[in-house]
């Protein structure tokens, strides 16, 4: 790469250490055996998303079928617990979002959840909870029963019978506590314990209990970091195709897909695959590994962990520099070079380096710190500013034969309207796709975009359509919200309203106007 290693080239602000030192000793932490962490909104499909690692997770396990499937189903219950529970209507502070946390300590899948809820639940919960853990298998058995006929189904759920099944299927008691945020509200933390062992029984439940005492309070702990750095993903385990995919669907249907945008989330997806396929000591199921994503109110931080061994360190760091050293349009001109260079071994090239470099416009933060003399852990994190370089509005006036275009990204307003009758109508819509693309790239958190055609010819539609897939595009990584204006009188605009909201998978809305509505 023509530069020689220097440790004396790391420059990092006091702040940005102590965030990698913090996240990064987490990788080589044997005990706190955190497998992912999710923490913000959660509905189903995000549910769905996390089931399926922990689902993945369990089938390279070894163990029972039945047993796997217990705890599987406590991991659901508790999913669908915070997803019931989460929302307390006098309260919103990001800090207090639900929590999900899943830790594998040898034998043992320890799940905590966490979320708010209002302190006049506190005592039904209590002693619904104290009365569960007082009553053993035959007893907690009897007692579902007893609660499915006589229970008093809410609009929460129905009478603890989740809670009372994830006592009977775990075999071991339900640890609890309510953390004070306010006189009306509480932070409610749950756990249970479960394992991979087919030996199970009171007996066992105490040594159970024993040996993963004191987890609840390093989830707390835990949090506290995790609301310190706004960390809304955290993945420990091994790094596959399969967990990078699910990891970006977790992210891509959480409410924060609005700040996603697609430079975020293709700067994400290098970082993770170039962690899967360049980390050492790969095995069989993928590259051990941390990620975490963090959200501000200005940019999103992406960090990744993993090892990398002693002898390749100087190397390592020669590219990083190398990257971190060139200007702009230097960076542009290697990373053409590179490209062209088809004989080159990309793990040796850095192209991933150029690439996150190029879709950031960031320095590669990183850090190496000494496992054991065979190891050593390496992070780098990127802060992609989420404030948008405003561009320039697209205004064209109407024709008898064009429509007038207004796109203006300082207020997310889109229209476009009146007739559409050109000749050439590719030559005209060209202007509005090529701007539109690269609006695209970089797209505000919400966008709404209006059509209020007089009337449109074939050619047209086949233009319309084509910004429609453009925008269905961009949905996937920011809100896009669609109005199609129609009037009363015209059957033909509506109809074809319908038809593009058929063909797309967009936020559609189709609004009749009035003869004394202009």
């Amino acid at each position: 790469m023509g530069v020689l290693f220097n440790q004396k080239k790391i420059r990092m602000k006091y702040a940005e250490l102590i965030r990698l030192e913090d996240l990064s000793t987490l990788l080589s932490n044997d005990f706190d055996g955190l497998e992912y962490i999710y923490r913000g909104h959660f509905e189903n499909a995000i549910s769905q998303q996390i089931l399926s690692m922990a689902e993945k997770d369990l089938d390279t396990t070894d163990g029972r079928e039945a047993i796997k499937k217990r705890i599987f189903f406590i991991m659901v219950e508790g999913l669908q617990n915070i997803t019931r529970h989460q929302e307390v209507k006098s309260f919103d502070k990001n800090e207090y979002h639900g929590a999900f946390f899943i830790q594998r300590q040898k034998e043992d899948y320890i799940m905590t959840t966490g979320n708010i809820i209002e302190n006049k639940e506190i005592k039904p919960l209590t002693e619904k909870l104290e009365k569960i853990n007082s009553l053993d298998i035959n007893e907690l058995k009897k007692y579902y029963l007893e609660r499915l006929k006589d229970g008093e189904i809410s609009n929460k759920g129905g009478a603890g019978l989740g809670l009372i099944e994830m006592a009977r299927k775990s075999g071991n008691k339900l640890v609890y506590d309510f953390m004070p945020i306010d006189k009306d509200n509480s932070f409610f933390y749950f756990q249970t314990v479960s394992s991979i062992s087919s030996k199970k029984g009171n007996e066992n439940a105490e040594k159970k209990m024993e040996a993963v005492a004191g987890t609840l309070d390093y989830i707390k702990n835990m949090h506290k970091i995790l609301n310190k750095y706004s960390v809304q993903l955290q993945y420990k385990g091994n790094f596959s195709q399969s967990s990078i995919l699910n990891l970006l669907g977790i992210l891509q249907k959480n409410k924060i897909k609005n700040k996603l945008n697609a430079k975020v989330s293709n700067i994400m997806i290098e970082m993770l695959q170039n962690v899967a396929k360049h980390g050492a000591n790969r095995g069989e199921n993928g590259t051990p590994a941390c990620f975490y994503l963090m959200e501000n109110q200005n940019n999103i931080t992406l960090f990744t962990s993993n090892f990398v061994r002693k002898e390749d360190e100087e190397e390592l760091i020669s590219k990083i520099e190398f990257v971190n050293s060139l200007s702009k349009k230097e960076l542009n001109d290697y990373y053409n070079r590179v490209l062209l260079y088809f004989d080159a071994d990309e793990k040796r090239t850095g192209l991933g380096f150029l690439d996150i470099r190029l879709k950031s416009d960031k320095k590669i933060m990183y850090k190496l710190t000494p496992y054991n003399k065979y190891y050593s852990i390496y992070s780098i994190y990127i802060d992609v500013s989420l404030t948008n370089i405003q561009m320039n509005a697209l205004i064209i006036e109407a024709t008898e034969e064009t429509p007038q275009v207004n796109y203006n990204p300082a207020n997310s307003k889109f229209i476009i309207s009146q007739r559409s009758l050109p000749e050439n109508a590719i030559e005209f819509y060209d202007k509005i796709y090529v701007w539109l693309d690269e609006y695209s790239k970089n797209p505000n958190p919400l966008s709404f975009f209006e059509f209020n055609f007089e009337y449109f010819n074939t050619a047209s539609s086949k233009q319309i359509i084509k910004i429609m897939l453009l925008l269905e595009k961009m949905a996937q990584f920011s809100e896009v919200k669609v109005k199609w204006f129609y009037h009363d009188y015209d059957e033909d605009m509506l109809q074809n309203g319908q038809r593009f909201a058929s063909l797309v998978d967009l936020d559609f809305e189709l609004i009749e106007l009035t003869e004394d509505v202009e």
